[in-house]
């Protein structure tokens, strides 16, 4: 890439909230989960696991357990669950890495999946009551150990919906150099 290119790429990348009904080929899946599996993780540990959905009952089934996507989520083709495997980090100082890594994992699926001509909106797992979780760790048969990171619903963009550009607060108000 040149100069500014990636900055480009990061700068139009947009949250995607309205698919077109076009199924996305296995390849297109595996080369994004490809880039997340690439994605730097605490000491190396790729805890970061990827559960791809497209079964539309099943895209429903976490739409109703998530407090994000409602109205949008399940109508992408495909959904992905971003796990976490928790045996990894042992240490109490290490309860916030499974999330980092996850979340590392996020950005690189999702710039890759635009390089792919794809839309994709995270959803961040935030649930009012997260024991309604428990649905889909027994519809899915999702392990114990592995935590909900986030959902990233995935298809061909419908831009004949416009999609909104969100503000960015000035680069100066973001820095603080040497100390506040």
């Amino acid at each position: 890439m040149h100069n500014g290119e990636m900055l480009n790429k990061i700068k139009n990348r947009r949250s995607i909230r309205n698919w077109l009904p076009q199924s996305i080929p296995n390849e297109k899946i595996e080369i994004i989960i490809e880039a997340a599996r690439w994605a730097p993780s605490s000491c190396n540990r790729q805890s970061t696991r990827f559960l791809v959905i497209t079964n539309p009952s099943d895209k429903e089934l976490v739409t109703e357990v998530s407090t994000g996507g409602k109205g949008f989520a399940n109508y992408a083709p495909c959904m992905i669950i971003v796990l976490s495997d928790i045996r990894i980090y042992n240490l109490p100082y290490e309860r916030n890495l499974a999330f980092i890594d996850g979340a590392l994992a996020c950005q690189n699926l999702m710039l890759q999946a635009d390089t792919e001509g794809l839309g994709t909106c995270y959803l961040n797992w935030a649930l009012e009551e997260p024991i309604k979780e428990q649905v889909l760790y027994k519809h899915f048969n999702i392990p114990h150990y592995m935590i909900i990171i986030g959902v990233i619903p995935i298809g061909y963009p419908d831009y004949s919906i416009p999609v909104k550009v969100s503000e960015r607060k000035p680069i100066k108000e973001l820095i603080i150099k040497d100390k506040f």
